[in-house]
């Protein structure tokens, strides 16, 4: 049930054209993201996205253009953690960050996070809504904090992108 804010350039254009210095900001605490689309994902339906069925569509653009979202939200923990397990479904890669440092991928090569950068590989089928689990070694202190993750296609032909269920669970 949290909000999310999402960037989700559907005419194909790269962001940093329009803003130079947006992949090496837009997942720092102090962005300015009110320009964004808002939504709050259902615990029980298929999140953010499009092609496939899901909760809420992020629009589809067309193929050949179909490269990167970008999700934001802000959260409040009460309490320090020690570490962290970040879980979620995605088709096809992504990479995370909480308070403008990055803290995990999945099915995403070791390179610079970009507009154009693709997804090592198709997650399709069952895997698409396959809960995955990343244990986050670092750990996380009481207060506010902003989790952005960006999303990728395999490729720009990709007939779906989706985010769902996105969980950050604290250990102490």
């Amino acid at each position: 049930g949290a909000e999310w804010k999402w960037l989700h350039p559907v005419d194909g254009v790269d962001p940093e054209v329009h803003e130079p210095g947006f992949h090496e900001r837009f997942y720092t605490s102090d962005y300015d993201d009110s320009a964004w689309q808002t939504g709050t994902e259902s615990r029980w339906l298929t999140g953010f996205g499009y092609g496939d069925p899901v909760a809420i569509s992020i629009g589809e653009p067309a193929s050949g253009e179909r490269n990167t979202a970008y999700f934001r939200a802000r959260f409040r923990t009460r309490q320090n953690y020690r570490g962290l397990i970040f879980a979620c479904y995605r088709d096809d890669g992504i990479v995370v960050y909480i308070d403008g440092k990055e803290v995990a991928r999945d099915n995403m090569p070791d390179a610079p996070d970009s507009y154009l950068g693709t997804a090592a590989a198709v997650i399709g089928s069952d895997a698409e809504t396959a809960m995955i689990g990343i244990k986050i070694p670092e750990g996380l202190p009481a207060g506010e904090h902003v989790l952005a993750i960006s999303v990728h296609n395999a490729s720009p032909s990709s007939s779906d992108l989706r985010l769902g269920n996105v969980r950050l669970y604290g250990t102490l």
